[in-house]
C-alpha cells in the first residue's frame, strides 16, 4: 500500500534504500582507498664510519722564542662522519614520487646521494643514500675529539627529514623523522618549514 506523503509503498522504498546503499559503499571504499591508502616509509640514520685528519696548524699559537711547541700546539682537524640514511617502505604499497627535505633548509651532510623522484619503492623496499657530514675543529693534539667515541655529532642531533611520497592515485603521504628521538611519524598533511634538496 503506498504512503500517503511520497506515494510509495514499502517495497518500492527498499529498492531505493537499496540502490542507493549498493552505490554509496563502493563509492566509499574507492575514495578510501584513493585518497587514505598510502605506503608509511620510515628513515632511519646509521653511521658507517669517521676520521679525523690533521689539516694544519692553527693561528692561534703561543709562540716561545719564535718556536711552537709541537706537543701543546694548536692544530685544525677535519672530523668526518660517513652516514647510510636508509628509507624504507614498510607498508604492502609502492611509495611513488619520493622526494627528501630538510626543516628549515638546514642539510647537515657535506654530500648525501640524491634520491631518485622518478624511481618507485616497492613494498618492503630499502633505499640506501650515502652521506658525508664533516666539520673542523680547532685543538691540540691530546685534546681534539675522540671521533670513534662519538656516533652522531651534537651538530646533527636535531636535523629533521620530511620524506613526501605519493599512492598509485598520486594522494600525497608524508613522514617526518626527528634525529633527536629516531622517531619517524606518518602525516596527510604537509609539515611546514621544510625545502626541497
Amino acid at each position: 500500500m503506498p504512503d500517503s506523503k511520497t506515494g510509495l509503498d514499502t517495497n518500492q522504498i527498499i529498492a531505493i534504500v537499496a540502490i542507493i546503499v549498493t552505490i554509496l559503499v563502493p563509492l566509499t571504499i574507492w575514495i578510501y582507498k584513493r585518497m587514505f591508502v598510502g605506503s608509511e616509509l620510515t628513515i632511519h640514520l646509521e653511521k658507517t664510519g669517521s676520521q679525523s685528519v690533521q689539516r694544519g696548524y692553527s693561528n692561534d699559537q703561543v709562540v716561545v722564542d719564535g718556536v711552537i711547541d709541537a706537543r701543546t700546539a694548536k692544530r685544525i682537524f677535519l672530523l668526518k662522519w660517513e652516514f647510510d640514511l636508509i628509507i624504507t617502505n614498510n607498508s604492502d604499497h609502492t611509495a611513488y614520487y619520493p622526494s627528501i627535505k630538510f626543516k628549515d633548509d638546514r642539510n647537515p651532510f657535506f654530500s648525501l646521494d640524491r634520491l631518485n623522484h622518478l624511481k618507485p619503492i616497492s613494498s618492503k623496499e630499502s633505499i640506501v643514500l650515502s652521506g658525508v657530514y664533516q666539520e673542523l675543529e680547532e685543538a691540540t693534539g691530546d685534546g681534539r675529539t675522540n671521533i670513534g667515541t662519538v656516533a652522531i655529532p651534537t651538530s646533527i642531533n636535531n636535523v629533521e627529514i620530511l620524506l613526501e611520497y605519493s599512492n598509485s592515485s598520486k594522494a600525497k603521504f608524508y613522514t617526518v623523522y626527528k634525529n633527536k628521538d629516531q622517531v619517524n611519524t606518518f602525516h596527510k598533511v604537509k609539515p611546514k618549514g621544510f625545502i626541497v634538496i
